[in-house]
């Protein structure tokens, strides 16, 4: 695996996103050096609770491969 891409549900049905999972997640990918992007905490909106996690935006891409 060379990305992750984490974030929560958006819209009237939304279900809470667990903080810890997410972060879980985000050191699993520092440990195995895979790329990990925060999209959203998600609620009614998908901008409602913004995008950062622990104060910062996580906008890792995979790193170009070549074909």
């Amino acid at each position: 695996m060379h990305w992750l891409i984490a974030g929560g549900e958006s819209g009237p049905n939304h279900r809470p996103l667990d903080p810890d999972w997410v972060r879980e997640l985000r050191d699993a990918c520092r440990e195995q050096s895979v790329a990990f992007f925060f999209k959203q905490w998600g609620g009614r909106t998908p901008k409602s609770k913004g995008r950062e996690l622990d104060g910062r935006l996580y906008d890792e891409m995979p790193a170009p491969t070549r074909a």
